[in-house]
């Protein structure tokens, strides 16, 4: 990938997409050699796939990379946004359980090996607000 577009004043950092819905700490760290990997995987998956199929736009695109300076994994599925925690990097802390909280377990050993903390994207929020407004004025309409 950087060989083809080198970075030599590190401008791949700037536009890079992160989710704003998790606090800074949670968010993934902008590191050069992090946003290279992750626009890097991006562009491979983009430049395998068939134009007659589908195209990959990076402005929709969010490209998470787990490293050493970057704790957590991002993601987004079916109307959440993931955030999973491994157990390796809470640095000594207990898992908490609350609302929206995960506990991921190995089946064979029982062991807590990390937690997935889940939110409502604002996406999917607005589709239910708008869902829920459309039948409060159907409902309004035949009474």
């Amino acid at each position: 990938y950087l060989t083809e577009n080198p970075d030599p004043n590190n401008e791949n950092i700037i536009g890079y997409n992160n989710r704003k819905c998790w606090p800074k700490d949670c968010r993934m760290r902008l590191m050069k050699h992090d946003v290279n990997l992750g626009r890097a995987v991006f562009w491979e998956i983009r430049n395998r796939l068939p134009r007659c199929l589908t195209t990959l736009v990076w402005e929709n695109t969010f490209v998470s990379v787990y490293s050493r300076d970057n704790p957590n994994l991002l993601f987004s599925m079916c109307g959440f946004e993931v955030r999973i925690l491994p157990k390796v990097r809470t640095y000594n802390e207990e898992f908490t359980l609350k609302d929206g909280v995960w506990k991921l377990q190995n089946e064979a050993t029982k062991e807590i090996t990390a937690q997935a903390f889940l939110r409502v994207d604002e996406d999917s929020m607005k589709k239910f607000e708008n869902r829920i407004r459309q039948i409060l004025m159907a409902s309004g309409s035949t009474t």
